[in-house]
């Protein structure tokens, strides 16, 4: 999932929310509470899927 794809999926409010939980300014379980759990999943998902990427492209 692309971050415009999760943009598109959840909407540009909760992504304000979602960058907040990006930046470490809120827990998971605030940012469900707030925009919803089958938002937050997708944020969720998006950004362990992101993670994984990144570290994998350290190790080469």
């Amino acid at each position: 999932m692309t971050y415009l794809e999760l943009v598109a999926a959840v909407g540009s409010v909760p992504m304000d929310i979602a960058c907040m939980y990006f930046n470490g300014r809120l827990t998971e379980r605030e940012m469900k509470n707030v925009i919803g759990w089958k938002k937050a999943g997708l944020v969720e998902c998006f950004y362990l899927q992101n993670r994984n990427d990144e570290n994998n492209q350290i190790r080469k």
